[in-house]
């Protein structure tokens, strides 16, 4: 008797007399030894981290993850590293949280589940894993700068400018973006990044108020929006709620020590023009259209897809996303006030993302990150440092308050939404 393994399949080779038969008999894919789907299980949570998981959401997915495969596992997530537990002992994992990137996640999602599920052995699965780590952007440098420069321009609707603050806003964008394309993977210069920008939108708006009439502190808030730490302080905040405190109060730092960053370059690059060119008056000169909300709102949610390297055909899910997010706002805010509205936004945008998870099987984060990206108090967390860098500490208490309020009701929000319904993805 002779076994001969094709793909799925064993064809048994066998002699009764002098007449040879074969069967061939399909067998099912088999999960390898535990060693093997650990090695998966590491590699898997270190790539998930990396691709800009939070902690509570790591932790969620790998003890699911542990469930399904039976494997052995326990992890626990903190700054700069993980730490993973077995029967044998713990090993800490060296590894730091990024930006997220939806289309990575997505697929990191799939090739986890495939794995789980004994579709792909855990071999095939981290060869897999690897080569997705390894591939290229979804959107090279020039589309990212293009996404920092749309994504500035058009915000400035939203914050009562006209068309000039548009237009200095969208080269204050681009110049970020050109920045954090150019210093990225150069640890030694990359930090540089907030100061720098925030140094040359500040000396822009300046030179450009000279010869024009302009709402510099508009124009300088939306082009610097991109930069703005607001996400990252609200997830911070939402470590702390699911009981993560190592993790959400270094969150917590490292987003006021990027509004410190912003505020030392904006003061930096102020005193410079004022130097060379004497004080300004801020003073807007026009509005922009009514028909300018809805080109924003499709420039924004375009500018977001490029920047979270989301997939083409999820670009709609993320302008779905965007509108909820600031039509949402826009009821809570007249029901609740600016502060506490965003909270309204952040349920509903918390809702839709997880219905659409359940009923079509697609990540949660398409839908609600670009949604939550659009309702973080950024912004006022910038005007915050602004002021107390002018002396104006009473402004800067209430504009710091202002946003701890506003990020609470995103994490409420969010919170609340996920308690209706149940993630699956």
């Amino acid at each position: 008797m002779q076994f001969h393994s094709i793909g799925e399949c064993i064809i048994i080779d066998y002699s009764i007399g002098m007449t040879k038969h074969a069967i061939m008999s399909h067998i099912q894919p088999q999960r390898l030894d535990d060693e093997a789907m650990h090695t998966f299980a590491l590699a898997y949570v270190q790539a998930f981290r990396r691709m800009g998981a939070p902690a509570h959401l790591l932790e969620d997915s790998m003890e699911r993850f542990a469930e399904r495969t039976g494997v052995s596992l326990q992890f626990h997530a903190f700054p700069g590293a993980i730490f993973a537990a077995n029967r044998v002992g713990t090993q800490m994992l060296s590894v730091s949280g990024g930006f997220p990137q939806l289309d990575r996640l997505g697929a990191l999602e799939d090739l986890a589940e495939a794995v789980s599920t004994g579709a792909l052995s855990p071999s095939a699965g981290l060869a897999l894993l690897r080569s997705l780590e390894q591939k290229s952007t979804r959107f090279g440098r020039p589309m990212t700068v293009l996404g920092f420069a749309v994504a500035s321009g058009t915000a400035v609707g939203f914050f009562g400018g006209g068309p000039t603050e548009a237009g200095v806003s969208a080269v204050i964008g681009g110049i970020s973006g050109v920045l954090s394309v150019v210093f990225t993977g150069r640890p030694e210069v990359s930090r540089l990044v907030d100061v720098l920008a925030g140094a040359l939108g500040a000396f822009l708006v300046h030179t450009v108020a000279q010869v024009v009439p302009l709402g510099g502190e508009i124009a300088l808030v939306t082009g610097l929006i991109v930069l703005l730490p607001g996400f990252s302080l609200t997830v911070a905040l939402t470590e702390l709620s699911t009981g993560h405190l190592v993790s959400g109060t270094t969150g917590l730092a490292a987003g006021a020590l990027v509004f410190l960053e912003l505020g030392f370059g904006v003061a930096l690059g102020s005193r410079f023009a004022e130097f060379l060119w004497g004080p300004v008056t801020w003073q807007v000169a026009g509005s922009l259209p009514h028909w300018w909300e809805p080109v924003a709102l499709v420039g924004v949610s375009l500018s977001f897809g490029v920047l979270l390297q989301a997939r083409r055909r999820h670009l709609a899910w993320v302008f779905i996303a965007c509108a909820t997010a600031l039509y949402g706002a826009q009821i809570g805010g007249a029901v609740l006030g600016p502060e506490l509205g965003g909270g309204i936004a952040a349920f509903l945008v918390t809702v839709v993302a997880n219905a659409v998870s359940q009923r079509w099987q697609l990540p949660g984060a398409v839908i609600q990150v670009p949604g939550i990206l659009l309702l973080v108090p950024g912004a006022v967390g910038f005007r915050s440092v602004t002021a107390l860098l002018h002396n104006d500490a009473l402004a800067g208490i209430e504009s710091a308050f202002s946003m701890a309020m506003a990020a609470m009701a995103l994490v409420g929000g969010s919170l609340l939404g996920a308690a209706v319904i149940v993630p699956t993805k």
